[in-house]
């Protein structure tokens, strides 16, 4: 029983040191930036040398067919910032996933949904302690995009208006993360509910604090997953009344504070988009950014243009941004790449200590959908293949998955 009480504390001790280096990997680093971020990826590359772990076929096959079809020297420039944004979170990801798998010895799930809790709970006192302390806040947010020039204006006010949290991507990336995380808990036989629900809760939260994106794939995952259990309709009674309640809360409280009122505006004016979609002004924005290459050849193999911010032809759409840059071809290996990663995650979650039973199989294909059609839904408001949290994310779980079922004799080669 001793040498059992004391395995269980030194994988406790390895599971809490990796999920600070979990978060320091997915967040935390592309904050710093600079020296500090260049030796954490140089240290971890020399990890991956040392063990010569495999690379997943898939992977690396669509990957490099995209690189060249972003190439293209041929026929225009080289856009090498493509290149980089979108080669960046999967040479990432799988430099984290080593670490975690090597270093710190995470090789099951439970381990992994303890290290996803922490991230969550960790990001959460980030985003009350900067609630809080919002001069800080606001030098912290000023700090961390004063050499973003590009940015402009607009983007700079939209950050200091939300920006909750410690990461680079409070607009976009990072609430994205947190519903990707959230849908790989929620669907785990080894979470307990309440822990589910909390989690659920706090990260609803925090991307109503930044980005109302990450509101509506917390939602379409949490609609995949009263689907697929048992309890469903239970789940999603308890849980309606449960934001019902809340929301009359707010909308009949009388708040003094002009912020949380500008808040409060700012997401019911999101859900219009289910109410009044015509007039909803995101549905608008995006119908005004649709646009495509002028010829065959551009639509195909696509222009090797980046639509910048502040330009006249810029969109924000990931989709088109996708297809100007390396066409419609580009945009299909995108997704076969970011969905084959997903396969490996869905698998993970129902085949790793746990029997195969036909309703694991079910519930691996229900998440399987849920994380493509988030990332579908993702690539229409921004690129959720560039360089991100929420990319870094999936590549990360995506590799630590096929390392933990190569480990256990589950993957094919």
């Amino acid at each position: 029983m001793e040498i059992d009480a004391s395995t269980k504390k030194i994988k406790h001790l390895y599971v809490f040191f990796g999920s600070l280096f979990f978060l320091f990997g997915i967040s935390i680093a592309n904050v710093i930036r600079g020296k500090v971020e260049l030796f954490f990826y140089l240290s971890l590359f020399f990890v991956f040398l040392l063990n010569r772990p495999k690379l997943p076929i898939g992977h690396t096959l669509f990957l490099f067919s995209s690189i060249i079809l972003l190439i293209n020297p041929i026929f225009r420039d080289v856009d090498t910032q493509s290149i980089i944004y979108y080669l960046g979170p999967v040479l990432q990801g799988i430099l984290i996933a080593s670490g975690l798998f090597y270093v710190f010895k995470l090789r099951d799930v439970e381990s992994l949904n303890l290290i996803l809790i922490y991230y969550i709970f960790f990001q959460a006192f980030a985003a009350l302690f900067l609630f809080f302390n919002l001069d800080l806040r606001n030098e912290f947010l000023l700090y961390l995009y004063q050499d973003d020039a590009s940015m402009g204006g607009a983007f700079l006010n939209a950050f200091l208006f939300r920006g909750y949290g410690f990461s680079r991507h409070f607009l976009y990336g990072f609430p994205l993360a947190l519903s990707f995380f959230i849908g790989f808990l929620i669907f785990s036989n080894n979470v307990k509910a309440i822990s589910k629900f909390i989690c659920f809760f706090i990260c609803l939260l925090l991307c109503a604090l930044n980005a109302r994106t990450g509101i509506l794939l917390l939602l379409v995952t949490f609609v995949f997953y009263t689907i697929s259990n048992r309890n469903g309709f239970k789940i999603f009674i308890f849980s309606s009344v449960t934001i019902l309640l809340i929301s009359v809360i707010l909308l009949f409280s009388n708040f003094d504070n002009p912020e949380l009122a500008k808040y409060l505006k700012w997401i019911s004016d999101f859900f219009t988009i289910f109410t009044d979609v015509e007039n909803n002004e995101t549905v608008k924005d995006l119908k005004s950014m649709l646009q495509f290459p002028n010829d065959i050849y551009g639509i195909l193999f696509g222009a090797g243009v980046t639509l910048s911010a502040g330009s006249s032809d810029y969109s924000d759409i990931g989709m088109i941004r996708a297809i100007f840059k390396g066409g419609v071809l580009f945009l299909v290996l995108i997704f076969i790449l970011y969905f084959s990663a997903f396969k490996y995650i869905s698998r993970l979650i129902f085949m790793s200590g746990i029997n195969s039973r036909l309703e694991d199989k079910k519930n691996s294909s229900v998440l399987f959908l849920s994380f493509c059609l988030c990332f579908a839904l993702a690539m229409i408001k921004g690129e959720a293949y560039s360089i991100s949290d929420y990319s870094r994310a999936i590549f990360t779980l995506s590799y630590l998955s096929f390392l933990i079922l190569n480990d256990s004799h589950k993957v094919r080669y």
